[in-house]
């Protein structure tokens, strides 16, 4: 955690493209239709957000003129430029309200009907103890909405996180990584449709960033919130329920053990962003999580130690989760076996040939996920 905050002080948090604000307005809006939130649920209500970044985010709920719109940031430059940004889309019947905090020491004896918590909580070392902080302030039928990730939506960047520790050297500067990484993965980002960043800027924040061994998926979440929130939905859509609503006679409803089945059916779906395949028995996935769980472990290891027997047993694992995507995306399994066949022949023979069907392949990074608070 204190490598990510010397980090980030050395590298600004990244500010997204918004230039074209009619399509950033509109894909934010259909993300908060995927949550189950009707966007003019969000007029005249309260609303707190943690960890805004340089505010992008927040554009979309204060244009529907909520009350009341708090913004808690520990970095200071960051909210400053939040505040700037802002100004000109808040209504006047909008408090708009900015917070120098970390999630942490936030204190407030107030509770809010919407709190919002994105790109955060998955990469801290205690995530469900920061969890239990955020969904503190979330009001009695208030919505909180977070976002998730695993081994498996984030395989296909562990993969290049692993090449681009084999072609810079640790004591190199952050410049001299982007001149190299810059050329060899730029391609690769070209294939994202509606990328929001720079290839520098996704490089800085996913290939180059300490990182923690920790991952917190959706199933994680619904376990960390059990007690007292239901899962409402998520993006991407995944949960079908098809109970007859006069069968829910009670607070506790199902719906969260409805969300956990249907994420261990699902999660295949996540390692490919272009791919979306019928659900498969659990039996698959739990072996596909744990193999992506294991690859990751080896090259957390690798980035410490420094040891090609690592990357070795990489290859082996690697080998294995061709096998079972081949039963569940022909698309995924050509990529990752373009990527085997590359990284084998870099540590054969030294030469990092480009890559193919690999440079298209990325996974659905992170999954936002609504909750509501039970009364």
């Amino acid at each position: 955690m204190k490598d990510q905050i010397g980090y980030y002080k050395q590298v600004q948090p990244f500010q997204r493209e918004v230039s074209d604000l009619d399509r950033f307005i509109n894909c934010r809006s259909a993300l908060y239709k995927h949550l189950g939130i009707v966007p003019k649920f969000l007029n005249k209500q309260s609303i707190l957000e943690f960890g805004p970044g340089f505010g992008e985010n927040a554009i979309f709920p204060l244009l529907q003129r909520p009350n009341h719109y708090m913004l808690v940031d520990s970095n200071e430059v960051c909210l400053e430029k939040t505040r700037g940004r802002l100004m000109e889309f808040c209504s006047p019947e909008t408090k708009l309200e900015f917070r120098l905090s970390s999630i942490e020491a936030f204190e407030s004896a107030d509770f809010f009907d919407v709190v919002i918590c994105e790109s955060v909580i998955p990469r801290e070392p205690k995530p469900e103890k920061l969890l239990a902080k955020v969904a503190k302030r979330v009001s009695a039928g208030g919505i909180l909405i977070i976002t998730c990730q695993d081994a498996v939506s984030t395989f296909a960047e562990l993969l290049r996180r692993l090449i681009a520790l084999l072609v810079v050297s640790p004591s190199d500067s952050l410049d001299t990584k982007l001149g190299v990484l810059i050329p060899l993965f730029d391609s690769h980002l070209k294939t994202i449709d509606g990328i929001n960043r720079s290839s520098a800027d996704w490089i800085l924040d996913n290939l180059l960033r300490p990182w923690e061994e920790v991952s917190f998926s959706i199933s994680d979440a619904i376990d960390a919130l059990e007690g007292e929130f239901d899962i409402h939905g998520t993006s991407p859509r995944f949960i079908d329920d098809s109970r007859w609503y006069r069968t829910i006679r009670n607070s506790n409803s199902g719906f969260n053990e409805i969300g956990r089945t249907a994420y261990m059916a699902n999660v295949h779906n996540l390692i490919n962003h272009r791919d979306w395949t019928p659900a498969v028995p659990v039996h698959i996935n739990k072996l596909l999580i744990k193999l992506c769980s294991k690859i990751f472990r080896l090259i957390h290891r690798f980035e410490s130690e420094r040891e090609l027997r690592l990357v070795e047993s990489v290859l082996d694992n690697l080998q294995q989760v061709i096998d079972l995507a081949a039963g569940f995306s022909h698309d995924t399994e050509l990529a990752l076996r373009d990527y085997h066949n590359v990284l084998r022949k870099y540590l054969d023979v030294g030469i990092l040939d480009g890559f193919a069907e690999f440079s298209s392949l990325f996974g659905r990074g992170q999954q936002h996920v609504s909750f509501i608070r039970r009364n």
